[in-house]
């Protein structure tokens, strides 16, 4: 997402190897610091999911990492729900990521 010729917002979208063509997993979602809490993470959303929809992806994966709230509120909004895994960070075992999914429709 771009503002003017100054990059405001990324989100990452990759298929493992073994994957479905019609499933994808979310790798990232950045917002610049100055376009927080403006709705440009739902914006991003909205637009990449839609995509996503019409490319005939039916399922979206993503991993969050525990205590990122704000991002859980803004997935759960657009219907992310929880698997009930998670797993280790490589880095830093001591911290755990959660594997959240949504069907699309």
């Amino acid at each position: 997402m771009l503002a003017g010729d100054r990059q405001i917002g990324l989100l990452g979208v990759t298929r493992e190897p073994d994957m479905p063509s019609q499933e994808c997993f979310f790798e990232y979602l950045w917002v610049a610091p100055g376009f927080r809490r403006m709705g440009m993470g739902s914006r991003l959303l909205r637009t990449v999911l839609g995509r996503l929809r019409v490319s005939g992806v039916s399922t979206v994966w993503l991993y969050i990492l525990d205590g990122n709230d704000g991002a859980m509120r803004l997935y759960q909004r657009f219907g992310f729900r929880s698997t009930n895994e998670r797993k280790p960070l490589e880095d830093d075992p001591e911290r755990s990521e959660e594997k959240l999914w949504l069907r699309l429709s």
